[in-house]
This record gives C-alpha cells, structure tokens and sequence, in this order.
C-alpha cells in the first residue's frame, strides 16, 4: 500500500538587491589604525619630500624668471598642476591599500598594490589637471571681462551696467574653487575605488563634495585635529625623554647636551630636506653652535635615529588624512563601492548579485522537495515489494500442486509393480497357459510404459 505525503510548500523567490554597508562619521576614528602602515608611511614620505623638492626648485625658476605677462601666471599654473600629480600618484598608491583593508577585506602586497596602481596612473594625473585647469579657466573668464572693461569709456560703462553679473562670475569661481580645494581631500580615494575613466571621476569628486559639503567639511575639520592628536602624541615620546634628561635627579649635564644636539641636528635635516636646503650648511653651523666635542658626535648618531622617526611621523600624519578622505567618501557616496573592474557600472553587478540570490533560492526550493520526491519513490517500491511477495507465494503453491500429484503417480506405480509381480510368481508355481502368458506379457509391458510416463510427469 502506497502511503500518501504532502509535498511542503516553497517560499516564494523575492527579488533580492545588494545593500551595502552604511558608514558613519564615527568610523573617522578608525583612520589612525587604518593609516598605520609602515609602507604607507614611506610612501607618503617620499611624496611629501618629492613635492617640497620640486616647489622649491619651481619657486627658483619662477624667481630666476621674474614676472613676465601671461608667462609667468602660465608657469604657475603649470607648476600647481605638476605638484598636484605628484601628491595624487602618490596619495592613490595609499589609497589602493586602504580600499583593500576595507572594502575588498584583504592584504595587499607592495607588488599586487602597484599592478593595480598601474591601471590608475592616468586618472591620477588627469583628474588633479582638470580641476586645476577647471578653476583656471574661470579666472582666465575674469581676466577677460577685466580686458574687456579697459576699453576707454564703453568698457568702463558696460562693466558697471553688467556688474551684476560679474559678480556671479566671481561668486561661481570662488565656489569652484572652494570645491576642487574640497576634493583634494576625496580624489584620491575616489581614483582608487572608481574603475571608470578619469573623467568620470572628475564627476564623481564634484558629485561627493556637492552632496553633503557640510559633512565633508566638518570631516576634513575632524580629521585635521585626529591627525594633530597624532602627531602631537608621537612628539611627546620623543620630548618626554628628553626633558627628564634635564631633571636634577639626573647627574651631569652630558646627557642633556647630546640630546639636546640630536634633536637640533634631526629637526635641521629634517627641515632641510623638505625646504632644499644644503646639509652640509645646517651641520656646520650646529658644529659652531654646540660647539664640537663627544656630545657632538653622540649627538650625529641620536640624529641618525631621529631623522627616520620624524618623517614616519610626517608620513603617518599624511596617511590619516588620506584614511580620513577615504571614509568620508564612502560615507558621502556609500554606493559608489561596489564597483568593479569588468563591470561598467553598479546596475550590472547588481543584476548578477540578483541572478545568484535567485539560483541559490532555486536549489533551496530543490532541497526541499527532494524528500517528498524520496518519499514517494519508497511508496512505490514497498507496493512493488509487496506484489513480487505476492507473486512468489503463489509460485509455491503451484510448485507444491504437482509434487503431491507426483507422489500419487509414484504410489500407483508401486502398486501395479506388485500386481505384476504377484501373477508372474503364481506362473512359476504352477504352469501357464499360453494365452495367460501372453496376458501377462502384455499387461507387464503396459505397466513398463505406465511407469515411464509416471516418471516423465514427475
């Protein structure tokens, strides 16, 4: 007998939609620990002094030059535009880590951070070029009107007749401006997150800072003071064993003069690579202040290990700022994160999350009508068992029907035997007739047959 089951229902496939993680400005809190990278920090150092080496040599030109009309603002613009490519080709390889930590929640080595550094070195130059040519070309606007204006008379009219909207000309300017000195604080991390083209980042640095530009300021405005609290505290580990050196409890002034000749040495070098000053300047002059003698020399050695410490600090400092424009990206443009590299925009990704969430919910609606498939299958095969059960029982029946009918025949045949036996021993005793032997043969040879056939039955 087949048992009946009731096939469980499905739940019904929804349609499903990525939701991506919320960010708050609380998370600004985390970008001490998010920027404490040792290759982080080297990085950003090597920018920080690149940019500082490349001004001041810029600013010698520029002085060597003179002001020459429209050279020398063009110069200046260039300038800015080539420092600006520096900072950001420097200032996306730390992002790219930061966006490993995380968005993609994996560690990146030096090698896999600059083979996607790669891919990003276009729009990192590009993207810093256009919002300075961007702001440039509003002033080069303004410069026209002014020209336009200097014409004896019609322009001196026209200027104060149209002043209205020369104002709005200079009040758009000023808030470009405000915008692309905003976005130095994004860009980075928008290049570093965003896989389209650089000109899309350009919209996506001014989409970011136009959304909420007061979250962005307040952010950059709260990332400054995390980054001074920083700094501040890395200063004072540096500064309170100095000072105790100077504590009466401590015997002697040699202790104090060493250290007091490392950390001037230390803060020279240090301002001098980042001015592009002479060392060899900064250290005769320290050998005249101190001086000279074993503190002197005790003195180099301390400046050896301070001068990395500083600009670790300089370029932890930087790595703060830049964790802190990363977060502030994603918590303006939350949606932007879940770009892809093969994928041209978020609605793609978004449709094949949808086709997984559906073909997942498929297999489990699968799973769960597999055991009242399995069910079903055991009924049929029990109903199926039960009539072979049936059939074999009444193979043996018929079996045992002609086994008793075979020893039947058998018995008969036993009893004719000793019929035909009894006749042929009353012949031997007494003599036949020819006829009565004949009977007897025959009879004798039909019971012969009767006994084969009896045999064959069986």
């Amino acid at each position: 007998m087949s048992e009946t089951t009731t096939e469980p229902t499905a739940p019904a496939v929804e349609e499903w939609k990525p939701e991506p993680r919320t960010w708050v400005w609380k998370d600004l809190f985390t970008a001490p620990m998010l920027a404490f990278k040792p290759k982080c920090m080297l990085v950003s150092v090597v920018t920080l002094i690149a940019i500082s080496l490349f001004s001041n040599l810029w600013m010698r030109l520029l002085a060597s030059i003179g002001y020459v009309n429209v050279v020398t603002p063009l110069l200046i613009v260039l300038g800015l535009i080539i420092g600006a490519a520096i900072f950001s080709l420097g200032s996306t390889l730390v992002s790219i880590f930061m966006k490993a930590d995380l968005l993609d929640d994996e560690f990146l080595s030096l090698k896999e951070a600059l083979g996607q550094w790669k891919k990003r070195i276009v729009p990192a130059i590009m993207v810093p070029s256009f919002l300075i040519l961007t702001v440039f070309g509003f002033i080069v606007l303004i410069y026209g009107v002014n020209l336009v204006s200097s014409i004896p008379y019609v322009g001196q009219i026209l200027y104060v007749v149209l002043y209205p909207l020369v104002f709005l000309l200079g009040l758009l300017t000023v808030l470009v401006g405000i915008a692309v000195t905003l976005s130095t604080f994004l860009f980075p991390s928008i290049i570093s997150v965003r896989k389209h083209g650089w000109f899309d980042n350009v919209i996506d640095t001014f989409e970011a800072v136009g959304t909420k530009p007061h979250v962005v300021v307040l952010n950059i405005l709260l990332t400054k003071i995390i980054a001074t609290v920083c700094i501040a505290i890395a200063y004072l580990a540096i500064f309170v064993p100095a000072a105790s050196t100077i504590m009466p409890e401590v015997p002697g002034w040699n202790l104090a003069a060493t250290v007091g000749s490392g950390l001037g040495m230390a803060f020279s070098v240090v301002g001098a690579v980042f001015s592009g000053q002479d060392l060899s300047m900064i250290f005769g002059q320290l050998n005249e202040m101190t001086g000279g003698g074993f503190h002197t020399f005790t003195g180099v050695i301390l400046c050896i290990w301070l001068v990395p410490l500083l600009l670790f600090i300089i370029g932890y400092a930087q790595n703060v700022t830049l964790a802190g424009g990363m977060l502030t990206y994603l918590y303006v443009r939350e949606d932007d994160y879940w770009d892809d590299e093969d994928l041209e925009d978020l609605d793609k990704l978004a449709k094949e999350l949808e086709e997984e969430a559906k073909a997942e919910a498929a297999k489990a609606e699968s799973d769960a009508t597999a055991p009242a498939a399995a069910s079903e299958e055991t009924a049929v095969a029990e109903s199926a068992s039960d009539e072979a059960a049936q059939s074999e029982d009444t193979a043996e029946k018929t079996e045992e029907e002609p086994t008793d009918s075979a020893e039947e025949t058998s018995t008969e045949t036993e009893e004719a035997a000793e019929s035909s036996e009894e006749p042929a021993a009353e012949s031997a005793e007494e003599p036949a007739t020819e006829s009565e032997s004949e009977e007897a043969t025959d009879n004798a040879d039909d019971n012969d047959e009767d006994e084969k056939k009896y045999e064959s039955k069986s």
